[in-house]
């Protein structure tokens, strides 16, 4: 794999304190055949400068500027783009400690918890039409769980174990996350009902925890007239809370069985606050 290709796909948005950081880590490495392509979303800082200032020093740079977007947008650019047999997506904030890409062999078959720090076989996109949603903002799930279902071969994917990920703080919108991980519920539901009944025990796992782990305590942050909008999708899903038997899944189902959804969120949410290793 060594001789192959590997394209750094970077999602840039006023990130100039993190970025230089970032940048140098790749290109003090050893392993050089990669290419770097830096995606600005509209950066309003010096971001936009510093892209075009490592382009001009290195030719394994390449740099779009979009207008203004969504991440999921700047890496779907990014992939369109790309010429390597291998894909990374690295965060701005992120950097890697050493690139040793492994000698291709068989890896036991396990669905990704994330998209940074994954090496991932380009074909494998290309040939499914795997790509992000724009419309979804559970969108790195969403695309975790495509890669997963599609993996057959070895050489697919692969952990980049040396890849230090640090996540950004997030400001949320409840009500639309709310509304946008019931969209992501609805079409992994009919996914596993149609396109991939095999996946069909992880695929109800997986949707199990995003159910449990987040929307039910973004339904504890919402107002009561937010609830009565998304209550009856909330609901619907409530099935998800029989798939699980670990602590928190449990707590949860005994709540919302006697409380509703609304009032078990805060709870869970105010138990996170003081017992956050547990729950």
């Amino acid at each position: 794999m060594y001789s192959k290709l590997l394209s750094i796909v970077i999602p840039v948005y006023n990130c100039k304190e993190t970025l230089p950081t970032c940048l140098n880590s790749i290109l003090n490495q050893e392993f050089s055949n990669f290419e770097i392509i830096l995606v600005d979303n509209g950066s309003t800082d010096a971001s936009k400068a510093l892209c075009d200032g490592y382009k001009e020093k290195d030719p394994r740079i390449r740099v779009l500027h979009l207008e203004h977007g969504e991440t999921v947008e700047a890496l779907n650019s990014g992939i369109e783009v790309a010429s390597g047999q291998y894909l990374l997506f690295m965060n701005a904030a992120d950097f890697i400690e050493e690139i040793n890409i492994p000698e291709e062999k068989k890896q036991e078959k396990h669905l990704p918890d994330k998209i940074w720090g994954k090496l991932i076989r380009r074909g494998l996109l290309t040939e499914n039409d795997i790509k992000f949603d724009i419309n979804n903002i559970w969108a790195d799930a969403d695309f975790c769980m495509s890669l997963y279902v599609h993996v057959n071969t070895y050489g697919d994917l692969y952990d980049l174990p040396s890849y230090r990920h640090c996540p950004p703080e997030i400001v949320r919108n409840s009500k639309e996350w709310c509304q946008k991980i019931i969209l992501t519920l609805s079409k992994w539901t009919s996914a596993a009902d149609l396109q991939h009944q095999k996946h069909e025990a992880l695929i109800h796992d997986w949707m199990a925890a995003m159910y449990c782990g987040e929307l039910i305590p973004l339904c504890g942050k919402l107002t009561r007239a937010e609830m009565q909008i998304v209550k009856h999708s909330v609901d619907d899903f409530a099935w998800l809370l029989d798939i699980r038997e670990n602590r928190l899944d449990k707590i949860i189902r005994i709540l919302y069985n006697v409380i509703g959804a609304k009032a078990t969120g805060r709870i869970i949410v105010a138990l996170r606050r003081v017992m956050p290793s547990i729950l």
